[in-house]
């Protein structure tokens, strides 16, 4: 397999027949198995993904597979008339476990140098674009295999985290997880020198006849990225704070004495991963 998709990328990178394709249909797709702390005052607390990495010859989409197969599903079934009751049932017969991870990054897009994010928060989403900034990497002596690849690690500082990745050479992609690109070779395994963040390579495998790389066509709020940060953080350290904020509704929770409180969460403080 690792020979396979070695000889697949060499033929798609010098222009040989097998590459005759739409320049943003993905050809490749790394899944990674990712780990995250989102609360800074519980790190015991991990929440785990899967994330799918496809790459085109001009561009790449980075989302969440767990979330993606689940919001498909409940779309298709209330897209075909279906009811509550028929998403519930649907869903327990998923094999991967729902996410909360709505975000999806699509990266040299619209243009190369450009990156678009998406996210919902509660009922809205939301967009940004901004460039498609390279970490400043500096490469190591350090190797180790993973998947039966060599790779090599570099360290970079990017928004306010220290990184660690390990890149692969030989697939000669210079593209990874999240926001991660630049080195020389596709990035196998990324996380930060606090281990609050955490990408691992699980597969790696070749498509062809893919639908080209889009941000589907919805009705988004547009914002900046630090906008949308700090709307994340209210959200996540208290939902009500941001129902507030958006006019909305709040809920409530019953405490120990019987009254009720719009601090849905205790001992909550969001950790996002970029902090600058």
């Amino acid at each position: 397999m690792k020979q396979a998709i070695y000889i697949f990328l060499i033929c798609l990178l010098t222009a040989l027949p097998l590459a005759a394709q739409d320049d943003t249909c993905p050809y490749l797709e790394c899944c990674y198995t990712s780990q995250a702390k989102f609360n800074a005052l519980n790190k015991d607390k991990v929440n785990q993904d899967e994330w799918a990495l496809r790459i085109a010859k001009d561009c790449a989409e980075f989302y969440s597979v767990w979330h993606r197969t689940h919001k498909s599903l409940k779309d298709s079934i209330f897209g075909s008339g279906g009811s509550l009751e028929d998403w519930y049932a649907a869903r327990e017969k998923v094999l991967c476990p729902p996410s909360t991870n709505s975000e999806a990054l699509y990266k040299d897009y619209p243009a190369q140098g450009k990156l678009v994010y998406v996210r919902k928060i509660f009922s809205t989403l939301y967009q940004y674009e901004e460039t498609y900034e390279r970490p400043a990497w500096q490469v190591k002596t350090e190797k180790k295999d993973i998947m039966g690849y060599a790779c090599q690690k570099a360290t970079a500082d990017f928004r306010g985290r220290t990184w660690i990745a390990w890149f692969a050479p030989e697939v000669p992609v210079m593209e990874g997880p999240w926001k991660l690109h630049g080195l020389p070779g596709l990035i196998l395994e990324a996380y930060d020198a606090e281990d609050d963040y955490h990408y691992t390579c699980i597969e790696l495998k070749r498509l062809q006849g893919e639908k080209p790389i889009r941000v589907p066509q919805k009705k988004y709020v547009k914002c900046d990225r630090k906008e949308l940060d700090k709307l994340l953080s209210t959200y996540e350290n208290n939902p009500n704070d941001y129902m507030k904020l958006q006019g909305l509704p709040m809920a409530y929770k019953v405490q120990s004495d019987g009254t009720l409180t719009t601090k849905l969460y205790d001992d909550m403080q969001y950790n996002p991963i970029e902090r600058e």
